[in-house]
């Protein structure tokens, strides 16, 4: 599992270069080396929809979370969302968000979007003097 974060990472690493403050992703050159390796278990996607889509009349955001063995989607403003066990459902047939048996999946993916989406934010740098 890789993210577009990962290639600034990776094209650095793989000139011999450091990398800068506030970077986020890891380098894929591990993956080059052993390609059955692993550099993260899930994938953060967030995505701006800028324009009126699903009958919304009025732009939305929605955030994913990936992993091997499940997917969350939540979307902004509306009460729609979707999760999947991806190891027994990998066709995403069945949406688990709001059933009694996707209860326990839920809360991990619930609390594992939100520590990710923390990772990731934007952490700032102070100005060097």
């Amino acid at each position: 599992m890789v993210s577009l974060l990962d290639l600034p990472h990776t094209v650095l690493d793989l000139a011999s270069q450091p990398e800068f403050g506030g970077m986020q992703g890891v380098s894929l050159k591990p993956l080059l080396e052993k390609p059955s390796g692993k550099v993260r278990d899930a994938v953060l996607i967030e995505e701006e929809m800028p324009v009126d889509v699903m009958g919304l009349n009025r732009p939305y955001a929605l955030r994913t979370l990936l992993t091997d063995k499940a997917r969350l989607t939540i979307y902004g403003g509306i009460e729609n969302a979707e999760l999947y066990d991806l190891v027994n459902d990998p066709d995403e047939m069945n949406n688990l968000f709001d059933k009694p048996e996707g209860r326990q999946l839920r809360a991990e993916m619930m609390e594992r979007l939100a520590r990710t989406m923390l990772e990731y934010s934007d952490q700032g740098t102070s100005p060097q003097v």
